[in-house]
């Protein structure tokens, strides 16, 4: 879609890049290395054999050091290097080693390497890589050019969960969660779904959230009178540190009606015995591994084991089909909007006065934009039985078939119009 409105051969090229450098950055940090390593591994096996009657016993040993090595390797670097030094300076000080494989070259065609020679090489490739390399924070900023909106500021946090890379000014924010956009703030696509979700559900006084992302919708429930309390299950430490670091957040954060949460949305749920009058998720595309998780039938039998009887679930979707129909197969009633769905277990009123008012407390830009969604002719899609009906033939989302995470798979067959598996 970019590339089909640039209006400029420098826009065209921008869009084309941000297309393709899911692609780019990989290649260009894994590439080389793969290929070195795979070329290495035999080479250094044939290597270390020094007697023909012990090669078993010499690979074995070197396939036991090399597998003990990678997996220690993953794990001191996605637990301990990562989260403490960053990637930046994980990358100087891991190809500052990898130079260190200077020392053991005595020759190279007729040039003989003294000792002191080697030291100097070595010295100088070191501080050439640490002056080259990108600086702590600086990687990030090359990766993730402003796509959406212009910022003043930039902040970047890391831990074991990945990395939060945050854009913000005075007011507005944009975050980023291991390179995809989760949210901006303020966002009328979030002021929309809580808009038809307080419509839906006018008394609520407890809410839960799952994923606070750029914090639009606990802002929005937080700031609603009947609200007394918002629970926010938040799986990555990294991005509440980030927002935490953002000035506009802090009164979010520090508001005495919200109950921030660092866990697993569905483990909380497992282990929870509180009831709300209303769920909330918005976390992450369907696309992304694992989200599975959080888009099953199980995970929605957990949320409404966690919905007092006439609570309402409201839970953001980037497919259309059996994501919908996964939520129809679980709550009695459901009703569809053009990216966000409602579902309960008792009756879902429309109280089309209480969301006017709603909108009528926000910026009037803020309002013009939410009504411009509300006000498309496909904005309210059906309620369950043509959920059901749109899903017919497709399979719903099980904990053991992540349908939705397979997405290439997913869209040939909707092109094709061919669905031959059931649940």
């Amino acid at each position: 879609n970019t590339l089909l409105f640039a209006k400029s051969s420098s826009d065209m090229w921008h869009a084309l890049y941000v297309s393709l450098d899911i692609f780019i950055w990989p290649v260009f940090f894994l590439l080389i290395p793969t290929m070195l390593m795979g070329a290495s591994f035999p080479l250094i096996t044939s290597l270390s054999s020094s007697r023909p009657d012990d090669e078993g016993l010499t690979t074995g040993t070197f396939y036991w050091w090399n597998i003990f090595g990678n997996t220690l390797g993953g794990i001191c670097t996605g637990f301990i290097f990562l989260p403490w030094l960053g990637t930046e300076i994980t990358i100087q000080v891991f190809t500052s080693l990898g130079i260190l494989w200077i020392f053991f070259v005595r020759k190279i065609d007729r040039f003989e390497f003294s000792p002191l020679n080697r030291s100097l090489t070595a010295f100088a490739l070191v501080f050439a890589t640490i002056f080259v390399l990108p600086k702590k924070g600086e990687l990030y900023l090359r990766i993730h050019e402003s796509v959406v909106m212009p910022h003043e500021s930039n902040f970047i946090q890391e831990d074991i969960g990945g990395v939060i890379f945050a854009q913000y000014d005075s007011d507005t924010s944009t975050i980023f969660i291991n390179g995809l956009a989760h949210g901006r703030y303020p966002d009328d696509a979030f002021n929309v779904e809580v808009s038809e979700l307080i419509s839906h559900k006018p008394d609520a006084k407890t809410a839960l959230i799952i994923g606070l992302g750029a914090g639009n919708i606990a802002d929005l429930l937080l700031r609603y009178p009947s609200i007394e309390k918002v629970t926010v299950v938040e799986i990555s430490h990294a991005l509440v540190e980030a927002l935490r670091n953002i000035p506009f957040y802090q009164d979010l954060l520090k508001n005495p009606k919200l109950e921030l949460v660092i866990d697993d949305g569905r483990r909380f749920l497992n282990t929870s015995n509180i009831k709300y009058d209303i769920v909330t998720m918005d976390p992450l595309r369907s696309t992304t591994a694992y989200s599975n998780n959080l888009y099953s039938k199980e995970f929605f039998k957990l949320v409404d084991a966690n919905l007092n009887p006439d609570g309402v679930m409201m839970a953001w979707m980037n497919e259309y089909t059996i994501i919908p129909k996964t939520v129809a197969e679980t709550f009695d009633r459901v009703k569809m909007f053009y990216y966000f769905l409602l579902a309960s277990n008792s009756k879902m009123e429309s109280h089309t006065e209480v969301r006017t008012h709603f909108i009528e407390t926000m910026s009037l830009e803020m309002q013009i934009e939410v009504m411009k969604r509300i006000n498309k002719p496909y904005y309210y899609r059906g309620d369950k039985s043509y959920v059901l009906e749109r899903g017919r033939g497709y399979p719903y989302l099980t904990d053991f078939k992540p349908w939705t995470e397979y997405y290439f798979g997913l869209n040939l067959r909707k092109k094709l119009r061919y669905w031959p598996l059931r649940n």
